[in-house]
């Protein structure tokens, strides 16, 4: 096999026989997983759902799960994390959508909803994430999303609907400013005429005011017993895990970020070495590496920019820097250091 393909190598030089694999068809593409835009609908304002046609053996995702997307802006490519919002039974059908909302300064979701186009190509990476239903659930199912939070939940609620719904009762709470921000807020209120094991509550907060997890107990009483899962913002999240904490309900509680919490400090900072790049930067101690180096115009790996993925790691070559998450300061020549989550904490030399 070795030997045919040296063959076939040389009778197409200067390409490589799987490069004329990706000119009959992209999809094709032997290092990595491209897909193809299908489709792009508005869901909301600033929002649009994305259906990709995926490449035969792209490998399925459990329902809860996000994956790395990579799009190529300006000749450079960016990856970022988002939640898969398509059912598990989809793939089977070459098919995966994810559901993006723009955001102050983002640059990858700023592209996508205003400028990403059917028959783009975009780049893949296998689904992964916890934010899954337990093998066997018992007790009832309470889902708490707010905000583009409702993206991983989505995957669920079309899964447990496409197997004929839940064995128990599902209560779906949807939160956003108005109705109309509320993304799949007409959808998922509609499945509900066809699913008696669904419940769905809409939260606009501009009427009702902030939904407070304290009344969980008026919308459902049995909430102790049923296993929750919440998704959105970061301090919906500390709420819950801080009251399911205070109940000795950890194990029921299930939560999904966007967006890591980072603590600020009022010393720290300094220069920022890039040797490879020949780059040196001077910031704040509250400015992660990842930031001061794309503000330097240093292509810097990233992912879900916010601790999870690990794609973001670089050797440390000098000083020292302050985990945001934590405020620890730690640092020794050759430590990976994770720069979304991390600061300088001193002058700092970083191999990238």
């Amino acid at each position: 096999m070795n030997q045919l393909a040296r063959f076939a190598a040389q009778l197409t030089t200067p390409l490589l026989p799987h490069d004329y694999l990706t000119i009959v068809d992209p999809l094709l593409a032997t290092t990595g997983y491209r897909a193809r835009v299908r489709s792009i609908r508005e869901e909301t304002v600033g929002s649009r759902t994305f259906e990709f046609e995926v490449p035969k053996g792209f490998p399925a995702h459990t329902a809860g799960q996000f994956l790395r997307l990579g799009v190529d802006i300006a000749g450079v490519r960016h990856w970022r994390s988002y939640s898969i919002t398509s059912p598990e039974g989809e793939v089977k059908r070459r098919a995966l959508s994810v559901t993006v909302k723009e955001t102050s300064n983002g640059v990858v979701s700023g592209h996508l909803v205003n400028d990403a186009r059917v028959g783009d190509l975009i780049f893949l990476e296998p689904a992964a994430g916890d934010f899954v239903l337990p093998a066997a659930p018992t007790g009832d199912l309470i889902f708490l999303a707010f905000g583009s939070g409702i993206t991983p939940i989505a995957s669920i609620i079309r899964t447990l609907a496409d197997l004929g719904g839940a064995s128990t009762r599902v209560l779906l709470v949807m939160g956003a400013r108005t109705e109309a921000d509320i993304i799949f807020g007409e959808e998922f209120t509609a499945l509900t005429v066809s699913a008696p094991w669904l419940d769905v509550v809409l939260w606009p907060s501009a009427t009702k005011g902030r939904f407070d997890l304290e009344a969980l107990a008026d919308i459902a009483p049995g909430w102790t017993s049923a296993h929750t899962y919440v998704s959105g913002p970061a301090e919906v999240l500390d709420q819950a895990e801080q009251l399911w904490e205070s109940r000795g309900l950890t194990d029921l509680l299930h939560t999904e970020r966007f967006a890591t919490a980072l603590t600020h400090t009022a010393g720290g900072g300094g220069d920022i070495t890039f040797s490879r790049a020949d780059r040196t930067t001077t910031v704040d101690g509250n400015t992660t590496l990842l930031a001061a180096g794309e503000a330097a115009g240093v292509l810097m790996p990233n992912g879900c920019r916010m601790g999870i993925c690990h794609t973001c790691v670089v050797p440390l070559k000098s000083g020292q820097v302050r985990d945001m998450r934590t405020g620890e300061i730690h640092g020794e020549p050759g430590d990976i250091i994770q720069t979304c989550v991390s600061a300088a904490a001193c002058d700092v030399e970083l191999d990238v």
